[in-house]
């Protein structure tokens, strides 16, 4: 708020007794705005409206014989640009009481120090003033506690609450700092309505009111609710962090993600709603959750929750030339030039399930490393064990083990039913027979690393 004239003129005029006329010429460039007579003794407008066509008039009275009168206007520019300008008169009978007006403020909300400007008007050039600063608690302010304080603050018998506060003086014009964090055992968070008391020669004193202020200076409280230990399987994790909590505003929510690898992250927008975070845990390991929270002061708390997430084993699957091959089975292969055996079926939970490592042991000696393995006929002499081994990245690992043998060789053990029509049909139609039982004979040599599938 400045002194009017860059913007706005006003014109009073006295039309007799306490009657008086106004006329305001406002700059073409304000669009928009209001105006009014503010009596800062009596703390009431006198008249107020609206700019219309950049001059507006009116007329007003003064409530008394005297007015310690503001003529205000708040304007707003052509790039939205709102504009408060004022001018102070003292209009009617003498003796007039000086007051103040506070010109700049804080912020609605403070935290560490309280700060008004404005100046000090008298009737007379050289007039000498006292002046005094108060804040009202809310609870004062309302019961009318505050308005009778008022009333005695230059009463010398008047013992109120003193802080230690700075109070710089130019002329008439001021600037005063109060320190929250230094007086906080006596300024508690509340909300809170500064005063300037003024008083004159004459003994007539007022009180400007500034803007309401809300002190807030302890943090808010950060708290997340969530479980300490899952698996890769449990889907969805919801991190709770409404239990946040602030004693003057609402909190504004920031989450920080440090997964188990290390990799530092904020949320996405799907993983984040304000106060709830919803993850899915797909690496094994610890999870740190970090919740920080800031007031509307600028008070801010951190708080920290780690989960677990425990790694799930992945599951081998085997198959042969397309037929499931169960853990402990014997499979009588028919008698073609090659085999493919595959691990693509295998599964796992979380990002292992895109990274699985496979190992195929023939008879013990590793022949391949990839998800599938193509045996040649002429590494089966006998029964042979064929192991798969899956693992994922973080170390865990499944096996499946089978015996194979040629169908009607003379290393079958059902060599003796292979005339059976039944049998032979079975063969014909799938390749290949399992059946529950186990023998180990001694292997020929066996070709390694051959991969890909069977043509």
């Amino acid at each position: 708020m400045v002194k009017m004239g860059e913007m706005a003129n006003v014109t009073v005029t006295h039309e007799g007794g306490v009657n008086y006329s106004i006329e305001w010429n406002i700059d073409a460039s304000v669009e928009a705005g209001n105006w009014g007579v503010f009596d800062a003794v009596q703390r009431e407008h006198l008249v107020a409206g609206y700019l219309i066509d950049n001059v507006t008039s009116a007329n007003f009275s003064l409530n008394g014989t005297s007015c310690s009168c503001v003529y205000w206007v708040n304007t707003t520019w052509g790039n939205d640009e709102q504009y408060t300008e004022f001018r102070v008169e003292f209009l009617g009978t003498s003796p007039h009481t000086p007051f103040a007006v506070i010109t700049e403020w804080s912020s609605l909300y403070v935290r560490n120090v309280l700060t008004l400007q404005g100046e000090v008007f008298t009737a007379e050039e050289n007039e000498t003033f006292e002046a005094r600063f108060s804040l009202c608690s809310s609870d004062s302010y309302f019961s009318g506690t505050c308005a009778t304080m008022l009333d005695t603050i230059f009463n010398p018998m008047q013992n109120p609450v003193s802080v230690p506060m700075q109070w710089d003086w130019s002329g008439n014009e001021f600037s005063l700092s109060l320190s929250i964090t230094d007086n906080k055992d006596i300024i508690s968070d509340d909300i809170y309505y500064p005063y300037i008391s003024i008083r004159g020669e004459s003994l007539l004193t007022s009180h400007a009111l500034s803007n309401m202020v809300i002190i807030d200076a302890t943090k808010p409280t950060a708290k997340i609710i969530g479980p300490g230990e899952v698996n890769e399987q449990s889907g969805a994790v919801i991190l709770d962090g409404s239990g946040s909590d602030d004693n003057m505003s609402a909190i504004y929510f920031s989450w920080v993600i440090t997964e188990p690898s290390g990799a530092v992250r904020g949320p996405t927008n799907n993983e984040s709603l304000g106060s709830f975070l919803y993850i899915v845990p797909n690496q094994a390991g610890v999870w740190q959750f970090t919740l920080s929270v800031t007031d509307y002061a600028g008070n801010r708390n951190t708080t920290t929750h780690n989960m677990t997430v425990t790694n799930v084993v992945p599951t081998a699957v085997m198959y042969i030339g397309g037929m499931s091959a169960a853990n402990g089975t014997l499979h009588r292969l028919p008698e073609i030039e090659n085999w493919t055996f595959s691990a693509e079926h295998s599964t796992d939970e979380g990002d292992d399930s895109e990274i699985l490592n496979y190992r195929w042991l023939f008879d013990g000696e590793e022949v391949s490393d990839d998800v599938t393995y193509i045996l040649p006929n002429s590494a089966i002499s006998g029964i042979h064990e064929m192991i798969l081994q899956v693992s994922d990245n973080d170390g865990a690992s499944d096996s499946i083990s089978i015996e194979v043998v040629i169908f009607g060789s003379s290393a079958d053990p059902l060599a003796e039913s292979v005339e059976s029509s039944a049998f032979s049909g079975m063969v014909d139609k799938f390749g290949i027979i399992s059946i529950g039982s186990r023998r180990k004979v001694e292997a020929r040599g066996i070709p390694k690393w051959q991969s890909g599938k069977n043509n």
